[in-house]
């Protein structure tokens, strides 16, 4: 059986861990987080993060939509600074969906 709490701890340590380099302070906000919420990272210089991982994070069209925008970048032969997918649903806020190396390049 697998442990949720466990699962999520190795998770938000992977991300803290290879975050280090972007943010020298970064710490998992364990011990106040399991009595009262609130981001999963902490010390990241103005950023917020909320970590999500296991296989309801795996959504093949959001994958199939990342694959599209890495093909379409490599086709154009250009340097891009940033990739990212701009969705706007119908009568809900807009939202930036973009791979984690695109991220990592771009903070």
């Amino acid at each position: 059986m697998i442990n949720s709490r466990q699962k999520g701890k190795r998770i938000e340590l992977f991300f803290k861990n290879d975050l280090k380099d972007k943010f020298p302070d970064i710490e998992r906000n364990a011990n106040v987080q399991s009595r009262g919420g609130g981001l999963d990272l902490i010390n990241t210089n103005g950023y917020a993060f909320e970590v999500k991982g296991g296989k309801a994070t795996d959504i093949k069209k959001i994958r199939d939509w990342l694959d599209q925008l890495e093909k379409e970048m490599a086709e154009e032969k250009k340097d891009f600074e940033l990739g990212a997918i701009l969705c706007k649903p119908d009568r809900k806020d807009p939202y930036v969906i973009m791979s984690y190396k695109q991220f990592k390049n771009w903070i």
